[in-house]
């Protein structure tokens, strides 16, 4: 659970960071305008490339917490059947 409220925050950091730089460059577009659809777009692109940026740099700390989550489970698994047999005896 921490590991999604980690990326979650992390991309809208880097989104909203992002969003910021594509307003700065297509600012002088506004000045003088010039015919655009990507302002429109801008917010979700920014978002993606969060996103992108976050699960880049976050990887290895995301996949270790799946993999200790995985044998964390695997173990229960193994204790619940382990019990199963000693009750029959």
């Amino acid at each position: 659970m921490a590991v999604l409220v980690y990326i979650a925050i992390f991309t809208l950091i880097a989104g909203f960071a992002l969003y910021g730089l594509i307003f700065l460059v297509l600012l002088p577009m506004f000045i003088f305008p010039i015919p655009t659809q990507l302002m429109q777009y801008s917010i979700p692109i920014s978002l993606v490339l969060g996103f992108i940026i976050v699960m880049r740099v976050s990887w290895g700390r995301v996949s270790n917490s799946v993999r200790t989550l995985w044998m964390i489970d695997s173990a229960m698994w193994e204790l619940r059947w382990i019990e199963h047999d000693l009750r029959r005896f």
